[in-house]
């Protein structure tokens, strides 16, 4: 079903999928890193940062 586009075990695959979207990445990481050791409104700004950034 899926073997046209390289899948070829179906479980691996979702796997994979899932793994890659519950890992927090780099923004997440630094967003929490702000938040800890700033409090809510470094988190905020960071998050405001991110978004800016990434736009």
């Amino acid at each position: 079903m899926f073997a046209e586009y390289g899948v070829l075990n179906y479980w691996t695959y979702l796997v994979g999928a899932i793994f890659i979207v519950l890992v927090p990445g780099p923004n997440t990481l630094f967003v929490l890193k702000n938040s800890v050791s700033s409090g809510m409104k470094g988190g905020y700004l960071a998050a405001c940062g991110v978004f800016i950034g990434d736009a």
